[in-house]
């Protein structure tokens, strides 16, 4: 089966220089708890507090400043954050993301590290 990733022309047109990588996971049922280690969003959580959001308030860490000036070229309504930023928020406040299930486990995971 060939599959496919299409990116609109516009938006290369606001964002040039982007690299775009992917991910491929085979073999993982959804719904089966037990496929993603314990400690996996644990130590993301941790990484993220500690690697990403040394500086109060959040928006002054340059990977949030990152992903604001991005955000800022689309149309969203005023106050719309990332998921990044609000993911960094939870590690930060200590409520870290929790398990939701195995795909979603592995997504947070990376995008909190």
């Amino acid at each position: 089966m060939t599959q496919s990733f299409i990116v609109d022309e516009a938006f290369w047109q606001l964002f040039p220089e982007v690299e775009i990588a992917f991910l491929t996971a085979q073999d993982i049922d959804n719904h089966a708890k037990g496929q993603v280690p314990t400690d996996l969003l644990t130590t993301a959580n941790h990484v993220a507090a500690t690697k990403w959001v040394p500086n109060d308030p959040i928006s002054q860490n340059a990977v949030v400043q990152d992903w604001r000036q991005a955000f800022q070229q689309f149309k969203t309504k005023k106050g719309a954050r990332c998921a990044v930023e609000n993911l960094l928020k939870r590690a930060k406040n200590g409520k870290g993301v929790g398990t939701i299930n195995p795909v979603v486990d592995v997504y947070n995971s990376v995008s909190l590290e």
